[in-house]
């Protein structure tokens, strides 16, 4: 499923399911919060700059805790840098569709193996329909559709704490040009 997935994105996905696989105690599916908070600390161009989150706050909202990039720079390690030496791209990692249980969908990278919850897996769903629709792969902005999508969702209600307009991000995503 990762083949239509720009770097950016895939990197996104497999950064929430660490984040998932990481919490304390280890979530047992990867949710939406996961992919918001994962989507706010590896913005890439393509997510408009109204998306203005504070990853720090949204960490604390989510009971995520500090991020292993804070506390490892305490001890003057930079994370991005092991993992590059370490080969931990997220070329590394693989979504899969159970052929079995087909609406169960699996994020599985270096040591972790997480369900997507059924909110995450609508937001991977919309997120490659819209993709599909410009004939290109799924990009950052994609996700943030995906999440935008579902007005019911956890992280709409933690976008709006932290600030964020949804109609109006959803309207900059489908006219960058709209004010």
């Amino acid at each position: 499923m990762f083949a239509r997935f720009t770097d950016a994105a895939r990197e996104t996905v497999a950064h929430a399911a660490r984040l998932a696989a990481g919490a304390r105690p280890p979530a047992p599916r990867l949710t939406t919060g996961h992919l918001l908070l994962a989507l706010a600390e590896t913005r890439d161009e393509t997510v408009p700059a109204s998306l203005a989150l504070d990853p720090a706050a949204l960490r604390r909202r989510l009971g995520a805790g500090p991020g292993d990039r804070d506390l490892l720079a305490t001890l003057g390690i930079d994370l991005d840098e092991v993992r590059r030496r370490a080969g931990a791209s997220a070329s590394l990692w693989r979504m899969t569709r159970s052929p079995f249980r087909p609406l169960r969908v699996e994020v599985a990278g270096p040591g972790v193996l997480v369900p997507l919850a059924g909110g995450a897996r609508k937001v991977i769903e919309v997120a490659q329909h819209h993709a599909r629709r410009r004939g290109a792969l799924v990009e950052q902005s994609d996700l943030l559709r995906g999440l935008l999508a579902d007005a019911r969702d956890e992280s709409l209600t933690h976008l709006r704490a932290e600030g964020v307009n949804p109609a109006r991000l959803w309207r900059h995503l489908n006219d960058p040009h709209a004010a």
